[in-house]
């Protein structure tokens, strides 16, 4: 439902990642809300670095996946 939304009615070209073992893998045993909801957190920034490292590493960025210009590197 979520895909077919952000792919069909949005246009939206989404990566979809299957984390679902790695997520229940670490609420397992969890009873506390508070304690779940930073473990979902956690996780959420975790697969999103990794799947974001795999795209930088194939040398495409997410925007240049998308067909937008890339932004213009700001100097640090």
């Amino acid at each position: 439902m979520v895909m077919d939304m952000f792919v069909g009615k949005l246009h939206a070209k989404v990566i979809r990642v299957d984390a679902e073992a790695q997520f229940l893998g670490h609420l397992a045993g969890v009873s506390d809300p508070e304690a779940k909801r930073k473990i979902i957190g956690r996780e959420f920034v975790e697969v999103f670095k990794a799947e974001a490292g795999k795209l930088t590493a194939s040398g495409a960025s997410k925007t240049e996946q998308n067909g937008w210009p890339k932004a213009p590197s700001t100097p640090t």
